[in-house]
């Protein structure tokens, strides 16, 4: 038997998740039967259901729980159905919230905990989903449906284990990061159709920096020059930066996920790419406020289609093999200066396949300090590159913004790494 604080302790766990999902269902009072307390008691129930069966009755009794809880939850939807209701919504939770109780006795708390985040956000999310259901259209489940190729059939099936001219590319690895930067660039779109890409020029940057960089700059360059469009120039200008503000944090937390060492080390020179683009966003934010400009919203009016498909996924799995080989034979035949160009070199494609690479063979070929610098070359010629697309395609407006401020990062960032020892 569990000593007595243990025990408290996760009685007083289960009576506080099943608090969270009432809190959640309280907003409904009028249309469901449970609410804050209703549902902290059954999961309650549940965690001493669970507590009695395995120390004086048996593992029956949890099923017994199971199915007298259930009956309530049956009659609760009987009810709701001659009242004209016919989700199951609540019930569903309330069942959950049982089981949830016998998971925080059974001491599987990070389980127990995780499920009830899950469920609240699930709850919580019911109007951005209707709103995200207007928008979804056959390209869209075309595009879920790819991904769940690519990461439920193929990935299982490829070999974990190295092939080729330096023994360095593992198939099943380089799947995984396609599935991982598709998965993300799926999640971020969907985001994007949940929340409205109208609600602000701060949230088309933010996604921005999670898909794609570089290509928000190309698209409001390019806009810029519109005619009716130049009284956006400086909106234009903040998404561009706020997006290359979220580049160097995802470039960050990449590589933190997959070499927390590389990360650390990392961790300075991306603090100064993106210390000074968020003063950059800082000082065009208030220099938006100041001007008047109508109509803000219309400049994210655009529909924003899936960034996944097949083609686009099996381009960045080459991509990032390509730059794995080439950064591996860089080292073998130009030593650490190879390594630098291969950096420099996926700065102007891809800085997923830049960062994941150096985070795989920093582990095995190439000394931290190496990948960490050639990260941030990769960084600070993708600020150049699109600089130069500003350049090229931007109004003047922007060109004066753009240009000095994607210098200014790139070179201290760069300073920055190389004052590393």
């Amino acid at each position: 038997m569990p000593t007595l604080d243990i025990l408290f302790f996760r009685l007083g766990l289960a009576l506080f998740l099943g608090f969270l999902i009432g809190l959640e269902r309280e907003r409904e009072k009028e249309m469901i039967f449970a609410g804050m307390r209703t549902f902290a008691l059954i999961s309650l129930l549940g965690a001493t259901t669970a507590f009695a069966g395995e120390q004086f009755v048996g593992p029956w009794l949890i099923v017994i729980g199971f199915f007298i809880v259930s009956t309530f939850a049956l009659a609760s939807h009987i009810r709701n159905m001659s009242a004209g209701h016919i989700g199951v919504t609540t019930e569903v939770a309330f069942l959950l919230a049982y089981l949830l109780g016998a998971l925080v006795y059974w001491d599987m708390l990070a389980l127990a905990a995780a499920m009830t985040v899950v469920v609240v956000l699930v709850l919580t999310f019911k109007p951005n989903l209707k709103v995200f259901l207007k928008h979804v259209e056959r390209e869209d489940l075309w595009a879920g449906l790819e991904f769940a190729i690519v990461w439920v059939i193929v990935l299982p099936v490829l070999p974990n284990q190295t092939y080729g001219p330096l023994n360095i590319l593992n198939p099943r690895e380089i799947w995984l990061m396609v599935v991982i930067v598709a998965g993300l660039n799926l999640a971020a779109y969907v985001l994007s159709q949940m929340y409205g890409m109208k609600r602000g020029i701060g949230m088309t940057g933010v996604l921005g920096g999670l898909i794609s960089s570089t290509a928000v700059t190309f698209e409001f360059a390019r806009r810029s020059q519109r005619d009716d469009q130049r009284l956006f120039a400086r909106l234009f200008a903040l998404a561009i930066t706020i997006a290359s503000a979220g580049m160097f944090v995802r470039v960050l937390v990449l590589t933190l996920l997959f070499n927390s060492d590389l990360g650390i080390t990392l961790l300075p020179s991306m603090l100064a790419g993106s210390a000074i683009t968020g003063l950059g966003v800082g000082l065009l934010w208030l220099q938006t406020r100041r001007q008047s400009e109508p109509d803000r919203d219309d400049v994210s009016a655009e529909k924003t289609r899936s960034p996944f498909a097949l083609r686009p996924a099996l381009q960045f799995g080459l991509a990032f093999a390509v730059v794995m080989w080439l950064s591996r034979a860089a080292q073998v035949y130009l030593d650490d200066a190879g390594v630098y160009l291969s950096g420099i070199l996926g700065g102007l494609g891809g800085l997923d396949a830049v960062t994941l690479s150096m985070a795989k063979l920093s582990r095995t070929t190439v000394s931290e300090t190496v990948a960490m610098r050639s990260i941030t070359l990769g960084t600070a010629t993708n600020m150049l590159f699109k600089g130069g697309i500003v350049a090229l395609l931007g109004a003047k407006e922007i060109r004066r913004v753009i240009l000095p401020l994607f210098i200014l990062t790139a070179a201290a960032s760069v300073a920055v790494a190389f004052l590393i020892r």
